[in-house]
């Protein structure tokens, strides 16, 4: 199973240089302005995408809950931003969105790492197009499998990730009467399972699970890999089969 993708970010950085803004609310709401300042920020990390919208009385309420601090402070602080083109008007006047550009911008080494691109305030759009085409394609996938057309030779490998298909297309594929169910039945018969590879520790014992009960084993050489598990008398796994992801 995939890990579900990230909208947000756990942290931003908090620079010790203040900024005009910072200043002037500081200025004239003292430690209160300052925690409105940055409670905002923090939940705009925490929006999805970074787009903090306000557009319905339940979104305002939880972000009243959420800022913790004096209305006026909140109305004020908001205001400040705007007119200092901290927060983008267009998204604010048009569509009830917060959305900080500069802000966004601080968290680029956070989706360099992620290796995603880092969101803009187009992203919604962007994202349902995204999610339109994923739909298209499995729609397009199902219909085929109902209607017996083969798939492509990738979503066999995916559907059998342990046989060789290297022949697939070749030798059946070619076939005037190749169906998805005969392509089916073909990776049954016909594959060998690709050879197992065992990685080894530091000290050049091979990693390997017993693969009836799970035990952790170290054979040392390759005899007593094939051999099999010392525990059940049955052959080796390359991981854990508790844990398919951990070696």
């Amino acid at each position: 199973m995939s890990r579900p993708e990230s909208k947000n970010v756990f942290y931003f950085p908090h620079y010790t240089k203040t900024t005009i803004e910072l200043d002037l609310i500081e200025h004239k709401y003292n430690s209160e302005g300052y925690k409105a300042y940055y409670r905002l920020q923090e939940i705009v990390a925490d929006a999805d995408y970074h787009r903090l919208s306000l557009a319905t009385e339940d979104e305002k309420d939880m972000f009243d809950l959420g800022m913790n601090c004096k209305q006026e402070v909140v109305d004020d602080v908001i205001r400040i931003l705007l007119d200092r083109g901290r927060i983008d008007r267009e998204l604010w006047e048009n569509e009830s969105v917060i959305w900080m550009q500069d802000f966004v911008d601080t968290l680029k080494p956070v989706y360099v790492n992620r290796r995603k691109p880092l969101p803009d305030k187009n992203i919604v759009s962007t994202c349902s197009n995204t999610e339109k085409r994923k739909e298209k394609k499995t729609k397009e996938k199902k219909s085929r499998v109902e209607d017996g057309s083969l798939l492509p030779l990738d979503e066999y490998q995916k559907l059998y990730p342990d046989k060789d298909l290297t022949t697939l297309q070749s030798k059946y594929f070619a076939r005037n009467n190749a169906t998805h169910d005969g392509a089916i039945k073909w990776c049954e018969r016909e594959f060998k399972t690709k050879p197992m590879i065992f990685d080894k520790t530091p000290r050049g014992f091979y990693k390997a699970w017993c693969s009836k009960c799970g035990q952790r084993e170290l054979p040392n050489d390759m005899y007593k890999l094939n051999k099999g598990s010392e525990c059940c008398r049955v052959e080796y796994l390359n991981h854990d089969p508790k844990n398919k992801h951990r070696k």
